[in-house]
């Protein structure tokens, strides 16, 4: 059965911790990036529980957050993305990753830390071989029943699509 790609499948993260780590100094090696003599890095840890799917078989999730320039307003008009992010399952574990603006990092962080954000979702293609690309995604302060229900359709469908080992066996 092929990967259908116009299905757009949603994870939702319910915020349960966070953390925050930050890096500057030189650059380990030669290369400067825009000139700039100094190498910075820093990102947003999220710890939470993986909500959607529900039948997920592993309900502790992770997502990383790094703020990237290229995506501030003034700059993305060159980018020709095919994705924004990715998720994999890896150890049992839900792991997502993903970029934002620069000048949104900080508001956001700041959004989570003062609790107003607790729920991420991430929307893109269902996980194949613990795999998805990931591409788009919302921050919400809550997420009612009728939303959450809504979100599980497509995960609720592909699971009715999917071939059963015995129908699998009879068409070989």
């Amino acid at each position: 059965m092929a990967l259908r790609r116009d299905i757009k499948f949603s994870y939702v993260i319910e915020v349960t911790d966070w953390g925050f780590s930050y890096s500057f100094g030189l650059p380990w090696n030669d290369l400067f990036e825009d000139g700039d003599p100094f190498w910075e890095s820093n990102y947003l840890a999220v710890a939470g529980t993986l909500l959607v799917p529900d039948r997920s078989p592993t309900p502790t999730a992770k997502l990383s957050i790094w703020p990237m320039s290229a995506l501030n307003f003034e700059n993305r008009s060159r980018l020709k993305p095919t994705g924004y992010g990715g998720a994999s399952l890896s150890k049992g574990q839900f792991e997502a990753g993903l970029h934002v603006p620069t000048e949104m990092f900080h508001p956001i962080m700041t959004a989570i830390e003062a609790g107003k954000i607790r729920y991420i979702e991430l929307n893109g293609e269902k996980l194949f071989r613990n795999d998805a690309k990931i591409d788009r995604f919302w921050c919400w302060r809550s997420l009612e029943d009728e939303r959450r229900a809504e979100l599980q359709k497509p995960w609720i469908e592909a699971a009715k699509r999917k071939p059963s080992k015995a129908q699998k066996k009879t068409t070989r």
